[in-house]
């Protein structure tokens, strides 16, 4: 868990817990620090995937306000040669279910990547040449 103190309004925490864990670790953050606005947590997509929309929904309410997921790239190829552990739809999904949740969703995507793997190739490029069609 990271906290950061920075006007004393924001905290982080692990998401792969259970969701009974998460949700006793929310109510204590915010019974413990009053002025507390905004919790978030660094989630993976397996993690994210492994709760159901209720899960989702609970943490919400309960105070979960900011999800974090390391996308890194689109292209299915890549995310393989990295070991990500999931594919293009199961990222997209994943961060889906965080919006569908009401769950402020922050994604980081490692530009360059791609380029650097198979310059201007690959499904990633033909995914976003067609898009600005």
């Amino acid at each position: 868990m990271a906290i950061w103190k920075k006007y004393s309004s924001a905290m982080v925490m692990p998401f792969a817990l259970e969701t009974d864990i998460l949700l006793a670790i929310l109510k204590k953050l915010y019974q413990t620090f009053s002025s507390l606005r905004h919790v978030g947590s660094y989630v993976g997509p397996q993690s994210t995937l492994s709760k159901s929309m209720e899960e989702l929904k609970e943490l919400r309410s309960a105070g979960l306000t900011k999800a974090y997921i390391g996308v890194e790239t689109g292209d299915d190829e890549l995310l393989k040669k990295v070991k990500k552990g999931v594919g293009y739809n199961q990222m997209l999904k994943a961060g889906h279910n965080l919006v569908a949740a009401n769950i402020n969703l922050s994604a980081m995507v490692l530009l360059g990547w791609l380029e650097r793997a198979r310059p201007l190739g690959g499904t990633l490029w033909r995914r976003q040449k067609s898009a600005m069609k």
